[in-house]
């Protein structure tokens, strides 16, 4: 992630409620901002696994398997950025071995 004076940086928290049922990252406005990259982080406290995918994800189907505190980065090249490429972040989907674990999230925006 790099800082210019044209990036804002962001961060934000998401819960899933329901193990088992997945959750979209980000609704309402937020995911209609075109955001370069996103980097999410398991909760310190969670006590199980947070599942990282698309509109399928679940404890066997995922992209990436959270414990606590471990992260993952989500960006676009540079390239891509410049053609108009962004990260949507409704299309990133969350679920969770146990009720009412999450993350915390940091975007870089324009």
């Amino acid at each position: 992630m790099s800082l210019s004076s044209d990036m804002l940086i962001e961060g934000a928290v998401k819960t899933v409620a329901t193990a088992g049922v997945r959750e979209k990252l980000a609704t309402g406005d937020l995911p209609n901002i075109r955001v370069r990259s996103v980097t999410i982080t398991a909760e310190a406290d969670n006590t199980g696994s947070v599942y990282v995918g698309g509109g399928n994800v679940s404890s066997t189907v995922y992209g990436k398997e959270l414990k606590a505190g471990e992260s993952v980065d989500i960006s676009v090249e540079q390239r891509a950025w410049e053609r108009g490429e962004s990260v949507n972040l409704s299309r990133i989907w969350l679920d969770v071995s146990v009720n009412g674990d999450g993350v915390s999230y940091l975007t870089e925006r324009v």
